[in-house]
């Protein structure tokens, strides 16, 4: 159970660094151009392959689910004072395949992540290329499956409900059985996962310290 906690904790700190690189890039991209419309363009085009994978996420579940999907779009648009790199149109529907819906791009996103690093991790004799574009991949996913304003119209509920949980695990002090086999397999996979979760964590990171000092660097 403690490697759930660290594993779902590990995520929240992915999709606030994901957000942080985001806000970075898009600032340092205008510092650059001098240019909003273009700037949007360009991020577009940066993110485009997570965008992607985002709102076919979005549009898949929802049609494996039963509920009507709309209009499918990769072409990005300033809301506000915030830009959208993609959207889709989806029905109103009930709030559990709202929350499956809304939360896809997360769960997905998490998932292609882990089978990314457990390629590149027991790959004979993996090349230079094979980690290139793992690591892209990567950075492209863990960078655009974070969930906007109108997708966590469902999910907070679950979030609050996984979070009370794990609060009652650690003040009750409540022992799971990890000696049968299903146990400790999804012990071994949660565990398995934390240390997989840190390669994105490590990326952005470093990311964000390098643009630091790239603004610093660069004239305002």
């Amino acid at each position: 159970m403690q490697y759930f906690i660290i594993f779902f904790i590990e995520v929240l700190i992915l999709l606030a660094l994901s957000k942080k690189v985001h806000r970075l890039v898009s600032t340092l991209i205008y510092r650059i151009t001098g240019n909003n419309k273009l700037s949007v363009y360009i991020m577009a085009f940066l993110f485009l392959p997570g965008t992607i994978i985002h709102e076919l996420s979005h549009f898949l579940t929802g049609l494996f689910l039963l509920v009507p999907v709309g209009e499918l779009t990769f072409i990005p648009k300033i809301e506000d004072e915030s830009v959208r790199l993609g959207s889709v149109s989806i029905a109103k529907t009930d709030p559990l395949r709202r929350f499956l819906i809304g939360s896809a791009p997360l769960l997905i996103g998490v998932s292609l992540i882990l089978a990314i690093v457990f390629f590149l991790t027991n790959t004979t004799d993996p090349t230079a290329i094979h980690f290139l574009v793992g690591f892209y991949l990567i950075l492209e996913i863990a960078n655009t499956m974070f969930l906007s304003k109108k997708d966590l119209d469902g999910v907070w509920k679950i979030i609050l409900i996984v979070g009370l949980l794990i609060a009652l695990y650690i003040v009750l002090g409540i022992d799971v059985d990890i000696n049968s086999d299903f146990g400790f397999r999804v012990n071994e996979m949660f565990e398995t996962g934390t240390y997989f979760m840190l390669v994105p964590l490590v990326v952005n990171m470093l990311i964000i310290a390098a643009i630091n000092v790239i603004k610093k660097i660069l004239p305002v």
